[in-house]
């Protein structure tokens, strides 16, 4: 089965996205990996306890027949031959069952793991490097923006400082123009005032010369 390996140098680089869909095709590759493995072992092991019980069953019915045998037989050396064969059935059968085990491949199956588990680890590591350049660079961002923040702060303090003083210049103009208008006004009646006077004895004069002619 053809496992697939993503390029981990350091020269080639990816996307977030990129790099998350890699992980999730390792993952499933390794998950497809260790379950081929998984049903190789369990294959294997069905094998052997079939192996085992046909190995039993053909031994149970050997010893059957041979003392069958030896109960029919009484002739010391017809009862030898008899065990002679009984012990080579025994050696075939146990080096069939060394044989059968001669077959697992242990150390591909050890170095398959340990792959696994070394890319796991590679895995997991370049992923917690990228989160700390994540981390890096979220807090360079927060700490600009925190710069940022003050300055908007000190800038809005100054805005609402030179408000203040518009509108203390604006109120003390306003005061100066209502003092200035009721002054004017004061004046201009003061003035008429004096022209009334004036026509008064201007009319009164007038009349007196009358009088006299």
């Amino acid at each position: 089965m053809q496992r697939y390996n993503p390029p981990t140098t350091s020269a080639q680089t990816y996307c977030h996205g990129c790099q998350r869909q890699i992980r999730k095709v390792q993952e499933m590759m390794d998950n497809k990996y260790l379950t081929n493995i998984e049903y190789q072992v369990d294959k294997n092991t069905m094998q052997r306890q079939i192996e085992a019980l046909q190995r039993q069953l053909e031994l149970e019915r050997l010893q059957a027949g041979t003392m069958r045998a030896l109960l029919k037989r009484t002739t010391p050396d017809e009862k030898v031959q008899e065990l002679v064969e009984i012990n080579k059935k025994l050696t075939e059968s146990l080096q069939k069952e060394v044989k059968n085990l001669e077959q697992y491949p242990l150390e591909e199956w050890y170095n398959a793991i340990q792959q696994k588990w070394t890319e796991k680890y590679q895995n997991c590591h370049d992923y917690a490097m990228e989160k700390k350049e994540e981390m890096l660079i979220y807090k360079e961002d927060a700490e600009k923006t925190h710069e940022d923040v003050q300055w908007y702060r000190r800038e809005l303090a100054k805005a609402n400082k030179m408000l203040m003083k518009n509108e203390q210049e604006i109120a003390a103009l306003k005061r100066g123009a209502d003092k200035e208008n009721v002054e004017n006004g004061a004046v201009e009646k003061k003035d008429d005032v004096k022209e009334t006077s004036g026509r008064l004895m201007q009319i009164a004069q007038g009349s007196k010369r009358s009088s006299d002619v």
